[in-house]
């Protein structure tokens, strides 16, 4: 993750991806993650799956300032500073081994509404 936020950010944190948490004090952290994928709509026994989803988002343990993240919390999405946000809510995952990553899916904020 260091070396992609090099290389994309200039050795910077800045113009990437971020996650806004308004449960943390609108604490903002530099994210990376996998595709955006909208407008899925399979439909189920239990409802309909979210019509917006990431697989695997990622942020770094010490941008977080002692907040822990966890399966349920709002966040908003900006994959770049022009791009749309996209509201959503943490799903599974949680601290990676070695414990400097936190791994996240992400889906619509109102999944299972």
């Amino acid at each position: 993750m260091a070396t992609l936020e090099t290389i994309l950010g200039g050795g910077s944190k800045t113009g990437l991806a971020t996650m806004a948490f308004s449960c943390f004090q609108g604490l903002i952290v530099p994210v990376t993650h996998t595709e955006i994928v909208t407008d899925f709509d399979l439909k189920w026994a239990g409802g309909k799956s979210p019509k917006t989803f990431v697989e695997r988002c990622e942020m770094i343990v010490t941008d977080m300032k002692n907040n822990v993240p966890a399966k349920g919390i709002f966040c908003v999405l900006q994959p770049n500073p022009k791009a749309p946000i996209f509201a959503m809510k943490l799903w599974h995952g949680g601290l990676e081994p070695g414990g400097e990553i936190y791994r996240f899916m992400l889906v619509d904020q109102n999944y299972e509404a």
